[in-house]
């Protein structure tokens, strides 16, 4: 099922530029509203989202990403590390 509304509540990035090629992390938590209980029915979901990004030719590529459902007012997954 696709989302009907996508927002970002939190945001950080760190960035590495020693890495080669050079990596970024960004800890996301995402609410996403979709009709996933049931086709009628809209839910809202908190996500954390951890991505990791990497840079090639001048273009951020996700590496790889991890995530998990949250309760409001929990944080990040980088406030749990």
């Amino acid at each position: 099922m696709k989302p009907t509304e996508v927002v970002i509540t939190q945001c950080d990035v760190t960035v590495e530029p020693a890495k080669k090629p050079p990596e970024a992390t960004a800890t996301l938590i995402v609410r996403v509203t979709e009709s996933a209980i049931d086709k009628g029915t809209p839910g809202t979901v908190l996500t954390g989202v951890r991505v990791l990004l990497h840079k090639k030719n001048g273009t951020c590529l996700v590496q790889d990403a991890d995530g998990e459902q949250i309760r409001p007012g929990q944080g990040s997954q980088s406030d749990r590390r």
